[in-house]
């Protein structure tokens, strides 16, 4: 009798790991997002047409970058080559899924946060509103380590329409 329940309970056991296993590991793969990521730091996501793209002939002392996001997105990270900092955006409107300008949402708050990777709370935000055309700067001011990794985080504060994308091109500039 003893050696039916032991079978039973490992039975059970057995089942529920096997049950449980593939849920773990799609959990790991959403959370990483490392798929999107190529060898430059550049995020695609071909699933949602959302990207980051560093430029690759960025200046020393500025990192530029193109986005289209729904929500929010992350870069890779990057060092700094001085504790003070700006940040521009150049512009950011609101396209279709097709490509085509989408004339929604004025004054849409948008944040680029410019983030200290060794430090989950670091928040060094930079406030703007969509749509514009002409370069906006944020001065993040000094205090910043150069021997730190730092990423930035564009986020979406507002909901947008469905198939309504925020996109613009700013940089990180080191002053």
């Amino acid at each position: 009798m003893k050696i039916k329940k032991i079978i039973i309970a490992f039975l059970v056991m057995l089942v529920s790991v096997s049950i449980l296993s593939p849920k773990v590991s799609a959990l790991n793969n959403i959370d990483t997002n490392q798929d999107y990521y190529d060898e430059n730091g550049n995020y695609f996501n071909t699933e949602t047409g959302e990207y980051f793209i560093w430029d690759t002939n960025s200046r020393s002392t500025a990192k530029t970058f193109s986005f289209k996001i729904r929500y929010s997105i992350s870069s890779e990270s990057f060092r700094l080559n001085s504790s003070t900092v700006r940040i521009k955006v150049y512009r950011a409107v609101f396209q279709k899924t097709d490509g085509s300008s989408a004339s929604c949402c004025n004054d849409h708050e948008f944040v680029i946060d410019l983030r200290r990777e060794a430090i989950f709370d670091t928040h060094n935000r930079a406030y703007f509103y969509a749509p514009f055309t002409s370069t906006q700067t944020w001065n993040l001011g000094g205090g910043f380590y150069t021997n730190e990794a730092y990423y930035v985080e564009i986020i979406n504060n507002y909901s947008l329409p469905s198939g309504v994308y925020l996109v613009g091109s700013g940089e990180v500039y080191c002053s």
